[in-house]
């Protein structure tokens, strides 16, 4: 039994009073009435706890400067309630901690201080949605260790564990701990007296699920461009819980598309956080974890501290444009692409072929790397001095995820760098040596199914496997089921990306379509041919911002309102490549406005425009891949709009299939995890599953006016340059 000084929950207690948490020590849930907190009586605080007690001065002297809404010039509690978002909040308030944190010798009292009234004044001042986020920064904080007393890590565990228990909701008559480790619950459990009935008493903080240890959850986390999304799978594909929030985007000019690692960070770890929560899970009941991302955007960090030397660069980024076309156009790649066209005529192997086709893009990660190692020349110091290591979004979580321990990406997400063989399924040599590109910076290339470690316990309460990453177009591709040569998927989401499942050979394409690894399973890798528009969805998103609808699923029935869209057409910027084979910038426009045009025809050409450039993409590959499309899935957001997919089935005269479970990113990374795991043996299994679609046929209703439309918008596009 352990003594009453050294009873967890005296040390919760404890916390609670001095704190001044707004949670109820016995019942774990929030205090119907918000009250200033008590006076601390110090004489009820064990001595252990107060190593000095000017440090317990100074803590009572930041709840009375916070009361008055102000500590120091550190932060402004006005401010914390007006970050417009979670994720901003949460990176400010962790900021000001550590600032804080830095004045005192003894920072554990001064932070619990700290993040318990700015908690309690949150409440109090009806922010209450914000008033878990201090006791979220309070616990990372002392899990990063650089705040921590190492000599008193039982004390510490405990209140950094009850501290994530504010995530703690009454479900079903079930109380969940989000935080403290399974082994630790039933090191404990005899001597706190725990049972499954989940009863509580004074002493009964931690408290385990009923239905603890799950079998078969499997956490599938999508970090797109705009989005990060968390959903808990069970093994019949179940939804059990989900949760999402946005990316904020930095665009200050001059081409640059970023993203700040840590806010990142932060919206990662509070998504998955929520749909544990929102699943009445303990992270001891997942099996393991599945990771898709948003390909070609990329970091370098500090190998020693993991500190990052600049935001992450996405594959938005037009930063490099300048030296694409110079590269393009010199006599070296000319020459390359020229002798690599003879190598191919008399040798067929596809690695000639590729290069005699071979275009720089921005969109490469090898031209934004060489343009960070050109003009930044810290980065280029740390590269070369090797102390530092490279990674796309993916490397870069399971390095966060793992502590550091593992330093690896997937095939998908490698081969979209520019410096991968995709034939040879490793680093390219002869690129890096021609770019100056350390080896010794770039992450293992796994398998896309493949042990990538252990997630650290302390981060989200327990530790569980991460057994799969995967590109966000590869992992839609595979959780729509396309596991067969020539099956194809549609994503519309923020683009529209058409995927051809290849096979095991790679097939050779250009016009704006593109050879990648689709994904590798036991060594075995599937190739795929891939075309898409980068911002379909933006245009969605910008015309709600100006009041066409209310929101993108009152645009359906806005569009049937009308028989047709009174010859206004809307001519996206992304087609014209494609259309014309050139570029038109970031300008995209409305024609054919008349007196008579309502907003109702307008919001009609807009969704029109979007089946008009799947049928495009659809036309690309048929004619490039010579083959006869049947049918083809649809996932993503966009497809959620019957619409859309009515105009395109009617249009391509294919057969649609949208999935039911439209977020497929999720889903493929969810579904290659589990298959690492076993709990699906193949794929053939999974398939037997998985075969609950909407169809949408095309109609028997004359398609000729549809036709000549496509024909007039493809005509426009074309001109529109």
């Amino acid at each position: 039994m352990l003594s009453k000084e050294e009873n967890p929950f005296t040390i919760s207690r404890f916390v609670d009073d001095y704190g001044g948490y707004l949670m109820n020590i016995y019942q774990l849930k929030w205090r119907k009435s918000f009250i200033e907190p008590p006076l601390i009586n110090l004489q009820s605080i064990p001595k252990k706890f107060i190593p000095e007690i000017g440090n317990v001065c100074t803590s009572l002297d930041i709840i009375r400067q916070l009361m008055n809404g102000r500590l120091s010039n550190d932060f402004d509690i006005t401010l914390f309630w007006n970050q417009g978002s979670d994720s901003k909040a949460m990176l400010y308030v962790k900021r000001c901690a550590k600032m804080i944190l830095r004045r005192s010798e003894n920072p554990l009292f001064l932070l619990c201080a700290f993040a318990g009234q700015v908690s309690t004044l949150s409440a109090m001042k009806n922010h209450t949605h914000l008033a878990h986020l201090p006791l979220q920064a309070l616990t990372e904080i002392l899990y990063e260790g650089k705040f921590l007393n190492t000599s008193r890590k039982w004390e510490n565990f405990y209140i950094a564990s009850y501290l994530l228990n504010q995530h703690c909701v009454n479900r079903e008559q079930r109380w969940l701990a989000t935080s403290c480790p399974l082994e630790q619950q039933m090191k404990n459990r005899k001597s706190l007296q725990m049972n499954d009935s989940c009863q509580s008493s004074d002493n009964s903080m931690f408290i385990m699920s009923r239905n603890s240890m799950k079998k078969h959850v499997i956490l599938g986390v999508d970090v797109g461009t705009t989005n990060v999304k968390c959903f808990a799978y069970d093994h019949h594909f179940k939804v059990i819980g989900q949760a999402h929030e946005k990316v904020s985007i930095l665009d200050p000019g001059d081409g640059r598309h970023e993203i700040e690692p840590e806010l990142l960070w932060s919206v990662f770890l509070a998504v998955v956080r929520n749909c544990l929560l929102n699943s009445h899970l303990h992270a001891a009941e997942v099996s393991c974890m599945g990771i898709s991302t948003q390909r070609g955007t990329f970091l370098t960090w500090n190998r020693e501290t993991h500190e990052a030397f600049h935001n992450f660069i996405t594959w938005k980024d037009m930063r490099s444009e300048k030296l694409c076309e110079q590269w393009n156009s010199s006599y070296l790649v000319k020459l390359m692409r020229f002798v690599s066209a003879i190598l191919y005529f008399f040798t067929r192997k596809k690695l000639f072929q590729l290069l005699s086709r071979l275009k720089f893009t921005p969109a490469m990660v090898l031209t934004r790397l060489r343009w960070i190692l050109k003009y930044d020349r810290k980065v280029r110091d740390k590269i070369f001095q090797n102390e530092a290591l490279f990674g796309t979004i993916d490397s870069w979580l399971v390095w966060k995820l793992t502590g550091g321990k593992v330093h690896a990406t997937d095939s998908s997400n490698a081969c979209v760098t520019g410096f991968f063989d995709i034939i040879k399924m490793e680093w390219s040599k002869m690129v890096l040596n021609a770019c100056s590109i350390p080896r010794n910076i770039l992450p293992e290339v796994k398998n896309t199914c493949d042990n990538y470690g252990q997630v650290l316990p302390e981060i989200f309460g327990a530790a569980f496997p991460i057994f799969a990453v995967v590109g966000d177009q590869q992992a839609s591709l595979f959780g729509s089921g396309c596991f067969r040569k020539d099956d194809i998927n549609c994503t519309m989401g923020t683009g529209t990306f058409l995927n051809i499942n290849t096979g095991s050979e790679p097939v050779v394409a250009s016009n704006g379509i593109y050879t990648l690894v689709g994904w590798t399973i036991s060594a075995k890798t599937t190739y795929i041919l891939e075309c898409g528009f980068h911002d379909v969805g933006a245009v969605l998103s910008v015309a709600q911002n100006l009041g066409f609808f209310d929101h993108p699923a009152k645009s359906c029935s806005i569009a049937e309102s009308v028989s047709d869209t009174g010859d206004v057409y809307f001519l996206p910027s992304s087609c014209s490549s494609l259309c014309s084979g050139q570029r038109n910038g970031n300008i995209s426009s409305l024609t054919g406005l008349k007196v008579q045009t309502s907003k109702n025809h307008i919001v009609r050409a807009i969704l029109e425009s979007i089946a008009f450039q799947v049928r495009l993409l659809l036309d690309t590959v048929e004619t490039y891949y010579e083959t006869d499309v049947k049918k083809f899935r649809a996932c993503g957001g966009i497809s959620n709009n019957d619409f859309i997919l009515q105009l395109v089935s009617d249009l391509c005269k294919k057969r649609v299939e949208r999935m039911k479970h439209t977020e497929c990113s999720s889903l493929g990374a969810a579904l290659f995890a589990g298959l690492h795991t076993g709990v699906w043996q193949n794929m053939d299994e999974i398939r037997a599953i998985q075969t609950d679609r909407d169809i949408f046929s095309p109609r028997s209703i004359s398609t000729s006016s549809f036709e000549m439309r496509y024909l007039n918008w493809k005509k426009a596009v074309s001109s529109y340059n």
